[in-house]
């Protein structure tokens, strides 16, 4: 016959063992909760980069027009456009959207230092934009 002491000794040792699956399976829920919260903390980031992303393309893009409509009013005028390089260049702006296009050009100077005549340019200048140091629109005849 089993003694009470040896049930008792196995319920204890049952208890026990209830006991560690209990802390166990605590430990595990807070583990899966703390990953949980990871995740959730993760697809937060993620949405504010892409909100941050959106609102910086979308300025960009506005800029990019502002800067296209800034050039409206002197398309078809005459301008010298001034280079990072020092060289300038007159003409009428024939385009202003991307490269700067100019007609009936001349350059004025190259590399800082003025020309003694203007010297014609065959065909269109065409400047990229990155290489544009100023634009100047002298005041139209009056």
């Amino acid at each position: 016959m089993i003694r009470r002491r040896d049930l008792e000794d196995q319920r204890n040792e049952a208890l026990a063992s209830l006991n560690v699956a209990q802390l166990e399976a605590g430990r595990a829920l807070e583990r899966a909760e703390l990953l949980e919260r990871a995740a959730e903390l993760e697809r937060d980031r993620a949405r504010r980069a892409e909100e941050a992303h959106v609102a910086a393309r979308e300025r960009i893009a506005e800029l990019e027009s502002e800067r296209e409509l800034g050039w409206v009013a002197f398309v078809r005028r005459r301008v010298v456009v001034n280079t990072i390089d020092g060289s300038a260049f007159d003409g009428i702006l024939w385009d202003g959207r991307g490269p700067i296009v100019l007609r009936d050009a001349h350059v004025l100077g190259e590399h800082g230092q003025p020309l003694a005549s203007p010297a014609k340019l065959d065909g269109e200048a065409i400047i990229d934009f990155a290489r544009v140091a100023w634009v100047q629109a002298p005041a139209a005849d009056g």
